[in-house]
């Protein structure tokens, strides 16, 4: 499997970015553990789990066979994805240099990799609906890639508390739930609908 040019020259400036967000992160993690932890001001949480210590370690933890077989079954449609990338490295190098809600690499919320991925993949598919479960930087990605690909799509992000610059895009669902929604909100014709899921959603008691 080879990469073409414009496919390396973007790898190679998303470690780069990566390396430095992710030192970012870790400074602005730290300082927020602190804060909690000495009662200056709550700014996390912390959820205990008695069963941590026998969570294998990742570089010990050996593949899911049953889902790497589907995943090497589609090696070769992968290979012609992630060289797809390359046709939008220009617009992709470019994120990063606007306020929100433009896209940016410098966060630890949506890896680099996937952000490209959403985009290329609205770019490419052009869904008529994207129905994408919370809000976040995911939302970002692919709002850019309906603008800049002018593709007809609705998008339909479902937060019950969106940020102020991603209210237009969401639509608000009481309790963070869908179930018993009105089926009007995804239409009859599911075919041609994306769905989404914001991976930052957590399970905290009384926040949920």
């Amino acid at each position: 499997m080879t990469c073409n040019t414009g496919f390396d020259y973007l790898t190679k400036s998303l470690f780069i970015r990566d390396f430095n967000s992710r030192y970012q992160m870790t400074m602005r993690r730290l300082k927020m553990g602190l804060s909690t932890i000495l009662g200056l001001k709550k700014q996390g949480f912390f959820i205990p789990y008695r069963y941590a210590d026998t969570v294998p370690i990742r570089a010990q933890d050996r593949p899911y066979a049953a889902l790497l077989d589907l995943m090497q079954q589609k090696e070769e449609h992968f290979g012609r994805f992630l060289n797809g990338m390359g046709r939008y490295s220009e617009e992709l190098s470019s994120f990063g240099k606007e306020g929100p809600p433009a896209p940016r690499w410098e966060q630890d919320w949506f890896p680099r990799l996937d952000g490209a991925a959403a985009y290329t993949m609205v770019r490419d598919e052009k869904p008529a609906t994207i129905i994408e479960v919370g809000s976040g930087h995911s939302t970002r990605f692919m709002m850019r890639a309906i603008q800049d690909g002018r593709v007809n799509s609705r998008f339909i992000a479902i937060d019950p508390a969106p940020r102020r610059y991603q209210q237009p895009w969401c639509r608000n669902i009481p309790n963070n739930r869908a179930t018993g929604r009105p089926l009007p909100l995804f239409g009859s014709d599911i075919g041609r609908y994306s769905f989404y899921r914001q991976q930052s959603y957590r399970h905290a008691w009384n926040r949920c």
